[in-house]
């Protein structure tokens, strides 16, 4: 019976040990993917404070000196800054990815 006690006890202790070490790589992927997830956040803000200056720049509440100020309705103003900056923020994505940035 005390062998058997004993035996328990080490398949326990086993059990126990591969738990833990589980838990242990569990924690370390979730870690990662964390990482991961920050660094692309970190990367999409650095790209769309660029794009969310040029958009308070252009947006101030003045008739003149504001650059591509033609037109009276200032629709194709605003086409033309928004188009700008989908097409800037596509380039920042780009050189981020081509650089491995994540």
């Amino acid at each position: 019976m005390l062998s058997n006690l004993r035996q328990f006890d080490s398949l326990l202790i086993r059990s126990q040990s591969n738990f833990v070490a589980g838990l242990a790589i569990d924690t370390v992927n979730k870690r990662t993917r964390v990482n991961n997830m920050m660094n692309f956040l970190g990367i999409l803000a650095m790209c769309l404070t660029l794009v969310n200056w040029i958009c308070g720049m252009f947006s101030m509440n003045v008739n003149g000196g504001v650059p591509l100020y033609v037109t009276n309705d200032g629709s194709h103003t605003w086409f033309a800054i928004i188009g700008s900056e989908v097409i800037l923020t596509f380039i920042l994505m780009w050189i981020a990815k081509r650089l491995k940035w994540w």
